[in-house]
Parts: structure tokens; sequence; C-alpha cells
């Protein structure tokens, strides 16, 4: 399925579907980076990571 055929199901445009997706990809990444910081952080007991 291409994204303009996805798009179309949800009644949106093309660029909509990709900018969201674009996003919600990278909060996630943001999200798992964040908590492999944390992790690292609590191995070296750093008190105060940001």
């Amino acid at each position: 399925m291409t994204v303009k055929e996805i798009a179309t199901k949800l009644s949106i445009m093309p660029e909509e579907l990709e900018r969201e997706s674009l996003k919600i990809y990278l909060e996630h990444r943001l999200r798992h980076l964040e908590s492999e910081v944390f992790k690292i952080g609590l191995k070296h007991n750093i008190k105060d990571i940001f």
C-alpha cells in the first residue's frame, strides 16, 4: 500500500500523513533515547541527568 492510498483511506493529505508519521516516529525515538540515557545515569549513580 502506498502513502497516497493510506492517506485516501484516512481522508487526509499524503503530506500530512508523512509529517504526522515522522513526528510520531521521532517522539518515540526520543523517548527511547531518553530512557537509555536514564539507564546509563542509574548505572553510574548520576543523580541529575537533565
